[in-house]
């Protein structure tokens, strides 16, 4: 009897584990977003993960892994790319995704073409939100940078970060302090205006960023920006003439080709010439940075400070008054973008990133 109970007792606590066992599977959130995500519903995907649910790297694992082994690797640039839109979409950075995404790559075998091309697009949003841990040597840019060693697009970022972090608290980054035209002013000055910059110690983390620098001014991606770059370092470090070089070397490379770099090399540059008591040459080089981006906030404003403080007061009113009375939104400020590195083109690599995931 007492074995007959037992058995008994064994079936029917195996029973309901038995009958759940044939239930089909509870579909994760992570899976339908990446399905809606491959199908175009880009805002709908990163909207179920951001607002009603997260993303699971493991759910994520398991739908690279349904594929075939040929769709091994769009799969996972798929995953990665989401990924990356739905850190984007939060206040506050999941770094975990990022380097979930990160480690997938490298596990995976090989650099690609496409994962260049997903690290450049989550180094450049790292660089816009301030993310500078995850940008260190020995964190996200680090494996970038082991990955792409030639690729002129994280040196460059690699100098930026060391800049920011070495210039610290003089400059800043973010949004809120860029969004308004009084505040970037006095940002601009405080940049400028502090050579020679600071302590000896300061002195020579930001020559040790020029050092970096000097080797990608000949480079044909990105030699404008460093050329640019670069002289804003001199010109910090007290070298005003070596700086004006690199401002103009910057304009020239630049040419049509980059209104971002051209229009800051001619701020840059007016400026230097007007705190060198050169008002003409200043005045010629604030208008000729407007003729690149009309109506720019930066330029606008120092050129009608400019003529305001050389008795110029009805030219400073005619510049003012253009600007208040065109009906035309302000073409975006690259000053504004100027402290958030690569972040301009963020939106450029995502549109790229999507048409590659369809290849």
């Amino acid at each position: 009897m007492r074995v007959w109970l037992l058995a008994l007792l064994a079936i029917i606590v195996a029973a309901p584990s038995a009958q759940r066992s044939n239930q089909p599977r509870v579909r994760s959130a992570t899976g339908d977003a990446l399905d809606r995500y491959v199908g175009g519903d880009y805002d709908g995907a990163i909207g179920q993960l951001t607002y009603l649910g997260g993303f699971s790297t493991v759910d994520a694992d398991e739908w690279i892994r349904k594929g075939s082994a040929s769709e091994a690797d769009r799969r996972r640039l798929i995953a990665a790319s989401l990924a990356l839109e739905v850190t984007a979409a939060k206040d506050t950075w999941p770094t975990t995704l990022i380097e979930w995404a990160c480690e997938g790559f490298r596990l995976a075998g090989p650099p690609t073409p496409n994962e260049a091309l997903w690290m450049r697009a989550s180094v450049a949003l790292a660089e816009g939100d301030g993310m500078w841990a995850i940008l260190s040597p020995t964190a996200h840019l680090g494996h970038a940078l082991l990955r792409f060693p030639d690729d002129p697009h994280f040196k460059l970022a690699r100098a930026f970060v060391a800049d920011t972090v070495a210039s610290q608290p003089a400059v800043t980054t973010g949004t809120t302090q860029t969004d308004q035209t009084p505040v970037a002013l006095d940002r601009l000055a405080a940049r400028m205006s502090e050579a020679p910059a600071g302590t000896d110690a300061r002195r020579a983390a930001l020559d040790s960023v020029a050092a970096e620098l000097e080797p990608l001014v000949s480079d044909p991606v990105v030699g404008a920006e460093a050329h640019l770059r670069l002289g804003d370092l001199q010109l910090r470090l007290g070298r005003a003439d070596r700086a004006a070089e690199e401002f103009r070397r910057a304009d020239a490379a630049a040419s049509s080709k980059d209104p971002f770099v051209s229009y800051l090399a001619r701020l840059f540059l007016a400026w230097t010439d007007a705190r060198a008591g050169r008002i003409d040459d200043a005045e010629r080089g604030y208008r000729s940075a407007l003729e690149v981006v009309p109506r720019a906030r930066s330029a606008t404003t120092l050129l009608s400070a400019l003529l305001v403080m050389n008795g110029k007061l009805a030219e400073a009113e005619q510049v003012t008054a253009a600007f208040l009375a065109s009906p035309e939104t302000p073409a975006d400020d690259p000053w504004r973008q100027y402290p958030r590195g690569d972040f301009r083109a963020y939106l450029t690599l995502l549109t790229q990133l999507r048409e590659a995931m369809k290849q």
